[in-house]
């Protein structure tokens, strides 16, 4: 059977939630990796189907609504609040400079994008692309941007003055956090023009490199891998400027024609004074291994807010496990988890000092004793998925016990999936916390996870896992 016959056997079984036999079609042992992933997927959309689903005959009645209000002049801003049916893309502000855009793609992953604006700075930056695949009913909403670039430069955000995030069409710096499908699928959109710049993790690129279409997991037919060429590979904790070299190659857009962008064309697009300043962005880029090889997170150190792809998130509304792919090495993530801890620590710890500098202000009532203090900011992390705007430090402390509890065999596999090597197993945080987390990930990688963390103390039934101790 082909990818095809299996995925929409999958999605037939999905829309009928009938989860036992969608589960029935993904164990198949004659499916190859390919048509599994893809019938998984298909598969977890019973568990994570947005709650504002409708019947057919509403969703349909709630389309013709929203044409005739698009016809008669009602701003798609204005739409976005009208309907529990959201559209391909929906907004909110998270900071003086940084808005969430979450996608509603047909294959239902609703990845998160960041965007990043500068009052001084002519560039956008950006964080993924999503998927780039819309839903059929999201494209029968007429004067709807179904598609990323399009909706940056025309849509009015109510959270941005009612004006597009990018009306002016500022070059974009577009950092992909790891090249799955769901946040690189629309990079050709950037094409267009040859001031893009594509940034990914220097550490990552053998494995983007030598073959991004499967590394990516684009294993739809109908949804190609899109031809781009990664610009700049960031080194580790490298700091952002503006603007970036090109490295001068031959890029294909995304008409499939061949354009070179030039240094001298990409400066007079990206800056504006004499001399071509170099301009510091406030980011720092982290290499993160892990969820996959070329996972990168990176930091807004103006804004203290650290933004971390996939590595981690919480399971939110749609109870969304940590997934980790075959290529991923749960020994890496582990590792880069610890490394984002002791930054985030890091950062609260100056913060806090700076804050101790500042001269505390005086009684505001005679004889009243307590005192307006400055409290120190802290770090807030914001991931791909579900999660947005949590305390740094609580949310990585919460993974990391979580973390410890699973590779220790503590928390006992909710669910498996899959058969021989296969297999996937599933954990889920049992305590009751706002920090709700679980894993899904491939057996034979937690295996090597506990073999490599675990020594034998001098009682052989005793082990210790003492590189989850904290530093």
């Amino acid at each position: 059977m082909g990818d095809r016959s299996y995925l929409e056997q999958a999605r037939d079984n999905a829309g009928k939630n009938d989860r036992a036999e969608a589960l029935q079609v993904c164990n198949n042992p004659c499916m190859t990796e390919a048509q599994k992933r893809s019938c998984l997927r298909a598969w977890r959309m019973i568990d994570r189907r947005p709650k504002h689903s409708t019947q057919s005959q509403e969703l349909g009645e709630y389309l013709d609504r929203q044409n005739r209000l698009v016809a008669d002049g009602i701003r798609q801003s204005q739409l976005q609040t009208s309907s529990n049916i959201a559209l391909s893309f929906t907004t909110t502000r998270i900071s003086p400079t940084t808005w969430v855009i979450q996608e509603d793609d047909a294959f239902r992953e609703h990845p998160l994008i960041y965007v990043k604006l500068y009052p001084e700075i002519p560039v956008v930056v950006l964080c993924d692309t999503g998927t780039d695949a819309p839903t059929e009913e999201n494209k029968k909403v007429v004067g709807a941007s179904t598609h990323l670039r399009a909706y940056l430069e025309n849509t009015p955000i109510n959270s941005n003055t009612d004006r597009p995030l990018n009306p002016d069409k500022h070059p974009y710096l577009i950092m992909q956090t790891h090249c799955h499908y769901d946040h690189t699928g629309g990079m050709a959109q950037f094409l267009r023009g040859g001031t893009t710049v594509f940034l990914a993790s220097g550490a990552g690129r053998d494995f983007i490199e030598s073959d991004f279409a499967r590394n990516g997991l684009y294993d739809d037919p109908n949804h190609p891998a899109p031809h781009y060429k990664i610009t700049h590979w960031a080194g580790a904790f490298e700091r952002l400027h503006w603007p970036q070299p090109f490295d001068g190659k031959t890029h294909v857009d995304e008409d499939g024609d061949e354009c070179t962008p030039t240094l001298s064309n990409y400066q007079t697009l990206t800056c504006t004074d004499a001399d071509n300043e170099d301009l510091d962005l406030g980011i720092t880029i982290i290499h993160t291994a892990g969820h996959t090889p070329d996972e990168l997170a990176w930091y807004d150190h103006a804004e203290m807010h650290l933004y971390v792809g996939d590595s981690f998130y919480l399971e939110g509304d749609e109870d969304m496990p940590i997934i980790f792919p075959d290529a991923g090495n749960l020994i890496e993530w582990v590792i880069s988890i610890r490394k984002l801890a002791v930054f985030v620590r890091s950062e609260n710890e100056k913060a806090a000092a700076a804050a101790a500098l500042l001269p505390q202000p005086s009684h505001l009532e005679e004889g009243i004793e307590d005192e307006w203090q400055h409290v120190p900011a802290r770090v807030k992390i914001s991931c791909a998925h579900t999660t947005t705007g949590v305390d740094g430090a609580e949310i990585l402390a919460a993974l990391e016990k979580f973390t410890y509890d699973v590779v220790s065999g503590k928390v006992p596999v909710a669910r498996s999936e899959g058969e021989g090597r296969c297999v996937r197993d599933l954990w889920k945080m049992t305590e009751k916390t706002t920090m709700r987390m679980s894993i899904l990930a491939p057996r034979k990688l937690m295996e090597e996870a506990r073999g490599f963390f675990r020594y034998r103390s001098e009682r052989e039934d005793e082990a210790s896992y003492s590189l989850f101790t904290r530093i």
